[in-house]
């Protein structure tokens, strides 16, 4: 998942990513286009242009990252709760194997 800013519509990427890095983007709201060489890890530069030249912008930087924190959390209790049917499912499986062997003793 890219970073808030690089999704939200307010850069495009031109080129990359190179090394899974690296980026070249151009802001869409300046006129004439203003290049940008970024990093999907860090993106405090593309913030500060957004904070001194499109401060009207900053809100919808901050939509997009409450919604990928949402998204993630989803993710997250999802895989937690196949995790937790995948331990439960086992333990009904012990449970079967155990009831069998007790079964099988008695029968002897």
């Amino acid at each position: 998942m890219l970073p808030a800013i690089l999704e939200c519509g307010i850069f495009k990427i031109t080129a990359g990513p190179f090394n899974r890095v690296k980026l070249m983007v151009e802001c869409m709201f300046c006129s004439p286009k203003r290049a940008f060489v970024a990093n999907t890890k860090h993106t405090s530069s593309l913030h500060k242009h957004v904070r001194n030249c499109h401060p009207e912008l900053l809100q919808k930087i901050k939509d997009k990252k409450n919604e990928q924190s949402l998204e993630r959390r989803a993710q997250r209790n999802e895989r937690r709760r196949k995790s937790q049917r995948n331990a439960a499912e086992d333990d009904e499986e012990d449970e079967d194997e155990v009831e069998l062997e007790e079964y099988q003793t008695t029968i002897i």
